[in-house]
């Protein structure tokens, strides 16, 4: 059963699951302290709670319609394409 679901992992599947977990203890930190601003930062990084779960609705979507496999060939062609764009744009400021 283990290995059925280890099949179904994807490369976003573990970003959102990490970008979650961050957003949420950050917001949990922030609602915590004493003063008022740092309470509404963490009152605004729950905002980006539904565009995570957005994400992770899609990707499970994707996955049980085409398949781990090709869904993670097409998440490394896209997360190629913005390093390329990100290098691109990094050497521009320097030069």
């Amino acid at each position: 059963m283990a290995s059925s679901y280890l099949n179904k992992i994807t490369i976003v599947f573990i970003g959102c699951l990490i970008t979650f977990l961050g957003i949420l203890t950050s917001a949990i930190v922030y609602i915590n302290s004493n003063g008022m601003n740092q309470r509404i930062q963490g009152m605004i990084n729950l905002l980006w709670l539904p565009v995570i779960i957005l994400f992770l609705v899609i990707d499970r979507l994707f996955v049980s319609k085409f398949g781990a496999k090709k869904v993670n060939k097409i998440e490394c062609y896209l997360l190629g394409v913005l390093t390329v764009l990100f290098l691109i744009y990094w050497f521009d400021l320097l030069a």
